[in-house]
């Protein structure tokens, strides 16, 4: 689970990358288009109802098991015995 957390936002940036590639490329000086940096809105803006399932996704899928493995984690150092005491 650990490793599949680590590799979402990676597969997240490789498909920006991906569907914006010559941007990307132009970051570097290579592309055939002026870097384009400026942040501004979509337009037309992305359907509301797109966006919620977008972000519940990413709630049930990211958020969630992190949190699950955080917990897990925190249970299981409580468990440990001590080393340091004799």
């Amino acid at each position: 689970m650990h490793a599949f957390l680590e590799m979402l936002p990676l597969v997240a940036l490789l498909i920006v990358i991906t569907v914006h590639w010559q941007q990307f490329l132009s970051l570097f000086g290579v592309g055939q288009q002026a870097p384009e940096i400026a942040l501004r809105l979509r337009q037309p803006p992305l359907p509301w109802m797109y966006v919620s399932v977008v972000l519940s996704l990413v709630v049930l899928f990211e958020v969630l098991p992190y949190l699950e493995e955080l917990v897990r984690g925190i249970r299981a150092e409580g468990s440990r015995p001590n080393r340091g005491s004799n």
